[in-house]
């Protein structure tokens, strides 16, 4: 079962747009991987009872100025296992969240433009990123609660030069301008011994881009 509740629009003579969302969904026998008891080197579909999750989310986007576009976004997810099963027996992950999910999630942005008659257009566009804690096993006990990444925040940059009538673009691009170390995966095979193997979250990339337009 789920449900969602949401509205948009506009305000300040259409210069501002916002949304907010709010949401509510319920698992019934939701399916995890477990280690196969008969063989410890496979994995199995598990049915791991009843789960929960609700939250909300919110954005914003406005024009400053001419020059100045601004956004933010919100979310807010609580999603664990429910304490007890569909005949009322205390399940195997209760009150653990379900992995890879943040409780908070945010991000700010802006573009900077700015027009330079006969020598183009220049736009800048920095962006902060944040999520909370997030697990990656849906029982968060497992080796002790250490399958985890914490919260973390990271930058992305791009900067674009437009020549007069656009006909040429360049952009260059950060992501993870400040090359922030952060984990997208944990454990996996290597923790039924002892030994999780950690996957970490792709560092700082620079690109650039050309492109040509007729």
């Amino acid at each position: 079962m789920n449900a969602e509740l949401g509205l948009k629009g506009r305000a300040l003579q259409r210069r501002v747009l916002y949304g907010v969302a709010l949401y509510e969904y319920r698992y019934r026998h939701f399916h995890t991987l477990a280690q196969d008891p008969t063989n410890p080197a496979h994995y199995i579909a598990v049915d791991a009872g009843r789960a929960t999750g609700r939250g909300g989310e919110f954005s914003l986007q406005g024009s400053v100025s001419p020059a100045v576009q601004v956004f933010a976004t919100y979310g807010y997810t609580e999603a664990t296992f429910d304490a007890t099963g569909e005949t009322g027996q205390p399940q195997r992950y209760a009150g653990s969240t379900l992995r890879l999910t943040s409780r908070h999630t945010m991000a700010l942005g802006a573009t900077f433009a700015a027009d330079a008659g006969r020598w183009g257009r220049f736009e800048a566009g920095p962006v902060w990123e944040y999520r909370s804690r997030l697990w990656f096993d849906d029982d968060n006990t497992r080796l002790g609660g250490s399958l985890h990444q914490g919260g973390f925040a990271r930058v992305n940059l791009r900067l674009t030069w437009q020549s007069p009538r656009r006909a040429w673009a360049i952009t260059a691009a950060a992501d993870n301008l400040f090359d922030k170390n952060f984990l997208i995966d944990a454990g996996n095979i290597g923790a039924d011994f002892g030994l999780p193997t950690f996957v970490r979250g792709e560092p700082r990339l620079l690109s650039c881009d050309v492109t040509r337009r007729w």
